[in-house]
């Protein structure tokens, strides 16, 4: 989202909180956003990608968006856009209904007035499982190019990135990994 958005400036947020006896993990972009039906296309239906035509961007297979429900049964993605002249926010919950099939629905919309465009994704998490969310969050920061800010309200929780870089060779192969 800030790639395409051309946003050179603005991090990524990244936090960790406590909320209802457990956590979440939260991630917020200040890209162009999304309205309603884009995000109808992105969280609803699986296997579609608008990223499918592109070399430059992760991902194309149309999985990511819904790749939480395969931990929990629901999360809340929150989007601020431009949309014809007026500042729309919305509050929306992805989660499986009693069919056992992810929907999508709209809990609250309402203008803003102060702050930018993008998109924020708040994912529910058992405390039991909090190492291996900082260790799969880790794992992930360690490739990625973006700049982020973290920041947790819970003590003792940091997250020490090791960027890996790789050499590769040819001919009869050499495979180097860097950390710096």
């Amino acid at each position: 989202a800030h790639k395409r958005a051309n946003n050179n400036t603005d991090s990524i947020d990244i936090e960790i909180k406590k909320q209802d006896g457990g956590y979440v993990y939260v991630v917020r972009d200040y890209g162009n956003s999304m309205d309603k039906n884009t995000i109808a296309d992105v969280y609803v239906k699986l296997g579609k990608s608008d990223k499918r035509d592109s070399n430059n961007e992760h991902g194309g297979w149309g999985l990511g968006a819904a790749s939480p429900l395969a931990y929990t049964d629901h999360f809340w993605i929150e989007t601020w856009t431009e949309e014809e002249g007026h500042n729309i926010y919305r509050k929306w919950v992805q989660y499986i209904d009693p069919s056992r099939v992810g929907a999508l629905s709209l809990l609250e919309e309402d203008e803003w007035i102060d702050g930018k465009t993008g998109t924020q994704v708040i994912i529910p998490f058992e405390k039991k499982d909090l190492a291996p969310v900082l260790d799969a969050l880790n794992f992930y920061l360690s490739y990625t190019e973006a700049k982020y800010n973290f920041k947790s309200e819970i003590e003792d929780v940091n997250i020490n990135i090791s960027r890996l870089w790789y050499s590769h060779f040819g001919t009869n192969w050499a495979m180097y990994i860097h950390e710096d």
